[in-house]
């Protein structure tokens, strides 16, 4: 009797399940959009045809204004411009306002552009080039001698992968460092620095190799299907120091949490694949299924996830700065804002 009055007097209850982020704000539009973006301040582009509308953060109108042409894309470049491609042959900038500032001739990029320092990093098969965002013109081209799987701004440099498994550092005023090569030469999809300086190099195929901040590998893991989205690193605060957790996805519907060592700590099977999987917090990330109606949030603390249905499937993801934008079916726009700017 006094040992069931003991567990009685001890126990407090199931613990409690993380609970899922809400938006900070929500509305609606009409008219069925083509492409997104946004700014790091919240205010979010709306693209229909050639036009293009803005809302703030409570998703108030606050202008609109047409582009000279339709783009097959688009993409917010320094200080906040637009610069769209139609897919073709050309390439435009308007400013933040929408005025239209310049259109040059140029085939289409084969890697998403990314902003380096004041230029666009344009990137075509084996050539890279750092346009000018005056005048769209290319103020420094480089050919590399093998076609370039992925770009990624690091620090003062720039992380180039090439498809033959190279993986280097590069700068236009240094000479470039080679980091780390693949034996069996896999194409490079994603990479991401932890907060100790490790590397999650994640490959074409499903291989992951992680390395340590002197790029020694570290672990590795072969999933055999490819790795959905870039991985997240996600850091706790245990009784023995920090420790670190990595986040992977897979096209097989799966999420899995990794120890600093490799070790699955917690996973997920998943109704959709996974469309985008991003950092909320240092110990928190949201993974957003596709066709599917449910967010899921994991907390590294607990290491659990909590669920919530969304009543339809997002269409678009989209982060910059500390801000979250979804888009769901039928024109349902929810803004969130993240406890990190990852």
């Amino acid at each position: 009797m006094n040992f069931l009055w003991l567990l009685l007097l001890t126990y407090t209850g199931p613990e409690p399940v993380p609970a899922v982020p809400t938006p900070a704000s929500t509305w609606e539009v009409s008219y069925q959009l083509d492409r997104v973006l946004l700014r790091p301040n919240g205010e979010s582009l709306m693209f229909r045809g050639l036009d293009v509308y803005t809302y703030d953060t409570s998703g108030n109108p606050i202008a609109n204004f047409q582009q000279p042409f339709a783009p097959d894309l688009a993409f917010l470049g320094p200080k906040g411009s637009l610069w769209i491609h139609d897919g073709k042959g050309r390439l435009g900038r308007l400013n933040p306002e929408g005025g239209f500032l310049w259109q040059q001739e140029v085939p289409p990029p084969t890697i998403a552009p990314v902003i380096f320092g004041d230029e666009v990093v344009y990137v075509r098969d084996t050539l890279l080039e750092l346009r000018d965002p005056e005048n769209g013109t290319a103020r420094f081209s480089t050919r590399r001698t093998e076609r370039i799987s992925a770009i990624k701004p690091w620090g003062e440099n720039l992380l180039i992968a090439h498809e033959n498994g190279e993986v280097l550092m590069w700068n236009p005023v240094k000479e470039s460092k080679r980091i780390y090569h693949d034996k069996k030469k896999r194409v490079l999809a994603y990479v991401e620095a932890g907060p100790d300086g490790e590397w999650a190099l994640a490959y074409r195929g499903g291989h992951l190799a992680v390395l340590d901040k002197n790029r020694k590998l570290l672990w590795k893991r072969d999933f055999h299907i490819d790795i959905a989205c870039p991985p997240v690193w996600l850091k706790v605060q245990t009784q023995n120091g920090l420790r670190t957790q990595l986040l992977i996805t897979t096209q097989g519907r799966r999420l899995y949490a990794y120890s600093p060592r490799g070790h699955e700590l917690a996973g997920l099977h998943l109704k959709g694949r996974p469309k985008a999987l991003v950092p909320w917090s240092e110990t928190s990330s949201l993974l957003i299924p596709s066709l599917a109606e449910t967010i899921h949030f994991y907390d590294a603390l607990q290491r659990k996830f909590a669920k919530q249905s969304l009543s339809g499937y997002q269409t678009n993801v989209i982060t910059a700065g500390s801000f979250l934008l979804l888009v769901g079916k039928g024109g349902i726009i929810r803004l969130y804002h993240r406890e990190t700017n990852m």
